[in-house]
C-alpha cells in the first residue's frame, strides 16, 4: 500500500524533479487505495444483549482497525436486527475506547424492535484523528428485554468498514 508524501513547496520556476515526480505518482496511488478495513462476522448464530447501557456487540471480532495518516474516518455498519419486544434497540461506535455518540443518550442509530427483522445501515464521518492506528467497534443496547443480531452463513453477516478519506 503505498503511503502519502508530504509534497514541496513549488512555485512558478521551480525544477521538478524525479523525487517530486514519485511523490505525485505515490499521492495519486494512495488517493485510489486508501487505508481501509471491511470485516464481515458470520457468528454461525445470532448475537443478543440484554444490557440497557452501550457494550461491544464482539470486542474482537466486530471491529475495524486502521493505521491513519490523520485523515478523517468513514465508518459504516449494515446489519440485521430484532427484539421479541416492542421497544428500541441502539447503536453507537467506540473510537479508541471512547462512544462517538457519547452525547446522545441513545448513540448514532436507533431502531424500534419487534419480531420482524431490521436492516440497520448506518455511516459516521470520525474527525480529529492524528496518523496511527484506530479502532472502530461496534457497540448496542436495548431498552429492555433482549435484542439480536443475525450473523450467520443463512442471512446477511453484521458488517463494519471504515476508510480514511
Amino acid at each position: 500500500m503505498p503511503s502519502w508524501t508530504t509534497m514541496n513547496d513549488l512555485s512558478t520556476g521551480s525544477l521538478v524533479t524525479e523525487a517530486d515526480m514519485d511523490a505525485i505518482r505515490e499521492n495519486i496511488e494512495y488517493l485510489l487505495d486508501p487505508n481501509k478495513q471491511q470485516v464481515q462476522r458470520n457468528n454461525s448464530g445470532s448475537y443478543s444483549t440484554t444490557s440497557t447501557v452501550f457494550v461491544d456487540v464482539d470486542a474482537t471480532n466486530v471491529k475495524s482497525t486502521v493505521t491513519t495518516n490523520g485523515g478523517p474516518v468513514l465508518v459504516m455498519v449494515t446489519l440485521n436486527a430484532s427484539h421479541a419486544g416492542l421497544v428500541n434497540i441502539s447503536f453507537d461506535i467506540d473510537v479508541d475506547g471512547t462512544r462517538w455518540g457519547a452525547s446522545f443518550t441513545d448513540g448514532i442509530c436507533e431502531v424500534y424492535g419487534n419480531s420482524i427483522l431490521r436492516v440497520v445501515n448506518f455511516a459516521i464521518l470520525v474527525t480529529g484523528l492524528g496518523a496511527a492506528s484506530h479502532t472502530f467497534k461496534l457497540q448496542w443496547k436495548t431498552d429492555a428485554g433482549t435484542a439480536y443480531l443475525v450473523s450467520n452463513s443463512t442471512q446477511v453477516p453484521v458488517t463494519i468498514t471504515a476508510v480514511e478519506i
